[in-house]
Order: C-alpha cells, then structure tokens, then sequence
C-alpha cells in the first residue's frame, strides 16, 4: 500500500535510529518548527518502523547502522516499494 499525499498535507516523517537521544531530539527539533512536517513515527528499530500503524509514511531518515540483520540495500528497496523515501 503506497501513501498519497495531498498538495496542502504535510510531509510524514519516521525517524529511526537506535540510540532514544537521537530519536528524541530530531522528533523534538522537528516538531518545534513545523515547516510543513509531521513526524508520524520515532523508533528505534527497523522491526518497530515497519510494525507501526502509522507506517509508510513520506519520507524515512534511518540510521545507517542499526544493529539488524537486514540490509542497508534491503531496507531502501522495502521503503521505495512502500512509497517512502529514504534519508
């Protein structure tokens, strides 16, 4: 299922890294200014991104290095195939 944004919406973003500090202080950056972006989702895990029910959503920034299994490759094809791009 891909997400259509509307021209007026704004930009749905999912931040996922595993280090709390880092999450916390872009959702909390971001939010305060509020230049035509809400953060849907702030994880901490490949897995919890994908499990949540906010999930796809327009733009995806993504730690490089999480400790996962799946692929840096991987995880940017599954987030193209879902609508989303990839920071």
């Amino acid at each position: 299922m891909v997400h259509k944004r509307e021209k007026s919406a704004l930009i749905r973003v999912a931040i996922v890294d595993d280090h709390r500090l880092v999450v916390d202080g872009l959702v909390a950056h971001l939010q305060a200014r509020r230049h035509g972006i809400h953060v849907a989702i702030g994880e901490s895990s490949w897995e919890a991104l994908l499990a949540n029910p906010e999930f796809p959503v327009d733009v995806v920034v993504l730690d490089l290095n999480l400790d996962d299994n799946v692929s840096i490759g991987a995880k940017v094809r599954a987030l193209s195939a879902a609508g989303a791009s990839t920071i």
